[in-house]
């Protein structure tokens, strides 16, 4: 109840309280010179504040507190500005008229100079009973200049910012986990908005953690501390811009204007950044926060356009997006307007603005965990079309295979029918032996073709149960003889070297067909490279619980730059599609529970499978 009651009283009370009675007035010196013997003599001038957000302006303002204790006991009291960025301030706390103590203190003074360190800007007064003190506090800032400084006890004064500590480590303890998380997707799935993603949630907490004061807290450089608000601000907006081009995979034309419009802007906030960097040449650099701040809103509404955009063409994540650029627009825009001085700039600009970026942080995570569940739905889907096209891949293949071998005995049936049709027609006189040779010839073709087509269908054939104990040197041996006729044709030489009672239990049609698109990837190599005497050694040996395979040609090995990327699917070194070592290696080897990679050796190139846990 007492944490509701303090969010309450840091919200919506002013500089008050019911046991002092307290007078505000400001003067604004417009050349930055006064020190606090002209303010003494300028008491005229000073006027009743008005508005405590007066935006961001280059002179310094001098606020002058009159505090009156009006009980009978002593009181002490903390006063503090919600502000937690303010640069320079200086307090004087001065009793009938005589100086008394002064502070220093601005998140751009150095901390050895410093009264105290903590994030927020604070003293401690001490009134005696009727005793009235009077306080000028002297400001100048780079960005949003607040007025208003607040009066609270010391205790609840420590346990609200005990409990900001409890939440802002809370958020950064999620904002770790999400990082960590993006960076191994993005290095699992190669998708850019991965990256993106996690560098955003880096930068956002960085910015969090230094707009709160943080960095100043923990005795940060001066320069990290400034640098870290204001490049993060600029930096993240740039790296939300640039998200939804890469996570919706937006092509060239697509919301064109919108697209235009938003890398102009991240142009403009590219040479910010770079001006803040090098800030240190030119302080009143700095003061491109207030206009910085206006290209993000405009940056931030264009966002919530796209995202508008992108949900009623029903794209992959596009509501998630939505939700998140509303909450990340509405604080950007209300944070905007406070720099502006249209709003307050204490307590309602800062909070929205942190809840926006991690609130969009959050629901982007929503979206890339919802992207990542398509990925996977779509990766099934995939694997079930790439199951079919594989089926046909290779159904056409035997169908060329077949083609091969049955194209001599077709022809020798049609011969030894042609023979004996012409025998008859000139009525040979030894037209019986001539219909009995070649019956015999027809016969013997014909059973060739019955045995060729029995051993196609036991390699493709579909089974329920496709896991089953096979003899390794015998599935190896069918494969050659079936590509007997194909090398024979351009004089391969295929040894295998293998023991030949090894048996395993695994899919034989997945490694028949694997074993078939290895060979025939090489008869096609020596093919287009005219090898003269092409040899492929097939390796067997058996290590522990571990079959390792090896398939070695001597076709001349593979271009260095091609190794890593020929079991891609665009790639190809012949005419083909290239799909064989694609399909190979992301479809058939994973289904073996197996491995494979591929190595230049001395004249050729070897393909090596391991399986493990085969029995």
């Amino acid at each position: 109840m007492k944490t509701f009651f303090l969010i309450f009283l840091f919200c919506f009370t002013f500089l008050e309280a019911h046991d002092l009675t307290v007078k505000e007035s400001v003067l604004i010196d417009e050349n930055s010179t006064y020190i606090l013997q002209d303010i003494l003599q300028k008491e005229a001038k000073f006027q009743t504040i008005k508005k405590y957000s007066i935006g961001t302006i280059k002179n310094t303002a001098w606020i002058k507190l009159q505090i009156i204790n009006t009980t009978n006991k002593k009181i002490t009291k903390r006063l503090y500005n919600k502000r937690t960025r303010m640069d320079f301030i200086d307090v004087y706390i001065l009793k009938n008229q005589q100086l008394v103590t002064n502070y220093k203190l601005g998140v751009s003074v150095e901390h050895h100079l410093r009264d105290n360190h903590f994030r927020a800007s604070y003293f401690d007064i001490e009134l005696l009973p009727q005793e009235s003190i009077d306080i000028y506090i002297k400001q100048k800032t780079f960005t949003s200049m607040d007025l208003q400084w607040h009066l609270l006890n010391i205790n609840d004064f420590n346990y609200y910012f005990e409990l900001q500590d409890m939440i802002y480590f809370t958020v950064l303890g999620m904002l770790i986990v999400i990082t960590v998380a993006s960076f191994m997707l993005y290095f699992l799935l190669k998708l850019n908005y991965y990256l993106i993603y996690a560098v955003f949630s880096i930068v956002s907490a960085t910015y969090q953690f230094s707009v709160a004061g943080y960095f100043y807290q923990y005795e940060f450089s001066l320069y990290f501390n400034t640098v870290s608000l204001y490049v993060s601000s600029a930096f993240g907006v740039i790296l939300v811009s640039l998200f939804p081009i890469s996570f919706f995979g937006l092509k060239k034309g697509e919301y064109k204007i919108i697209i235009m419009l938003l890398k102009f802007f991240i142009a403009l906030r590219v040479l910010t950044l770079i001006a803040y960097i090098f800030y240190p040449l030119n302080a009143d650099m700095l003061y491109m926060a207030k206009y910085g701040s206006l290209v993000s809103m405009s940056m931030m509404i264009l966002l919530l356009i796209l995202s508008i955009r992108t949900f009623m063409d029903k794209r992959v994540g596009s509501g998630f997006y939505l939700v998140a650029n509303l909450v990340m627009t509405v604080g950007s825009v209300y944070f905007g307007l406070g720099l502006q001085g249209i709003v307050e700039t204490s307590f309602f600009v800062f909070y929205p603005l942190t809840i926006g970026a991690v609130g969009q942080d959050i629901i982007l995570a929503f979206a890339l965990v919802y992207a990542t569940y398509k990925i996977k739905k779509d990766n099934e889907i995939n694997k079930e079309l790439v199951d079919e096209y594989t089926k046909l891949s290779f159904l056409g293949q035997t169908v060329i295979n077949i083609y091969h071998q049955w194209k001599s005995p077709v022809n020798n049936i049609y011969n030894s029918i042609n023979h004996i049709e012409v025998a008859k027609e000139f009525q040979d006189k030894e037209l019986d032996k001539i219909i009995d040779e070649n019956l015999v010839q027809i016969k013997q073709n014909t059973e060739y073709l019955k045995e060729t087509a029995f051993n196609y269908l036991a390699h493709y054939k579909d089974s329920s149960n496709p896991a089953e104990k096979i003899n390794l040197y015998d599935e190896i041996n069918s494969v050659v003889n079936l590509l007997k006729l194909e090398s024979e044709k351009i004089n391969l030489s295929i040894e295998i070297d293998s023991h030949k009672n090894l048996e395993l239990f695994l899919r034989k049609n997945h490694l028949t067909n694997l074993l078939m698109i290895l060979l025939e990837n090489a008869m096609n190599i020596f093919k287009l490279r005219k090898i003269t005497n092409p040899t492929i050694q097939i390796i067997v040996v058996q290590e522990a619980n571990k079959i390792i395979l090896k398939v070695q040609d001597n076709a001349g090995g593979i271009e260095n730059k091609n190794v890593n990327t020929i079991f891609g699917k665009d790639y190809s070194a012949s005419s083909s599609t290239g799909l064989g070592l694609f399909l190979a290696k992301e479809f058939l080897v994973p289904n073996l529970g197996g491995e494979i990679f591929v190595e230049n050796v001395q004249g050729g190139a070897v393909f090596t499978l391991i399986l493990s846990n085969y029995n």
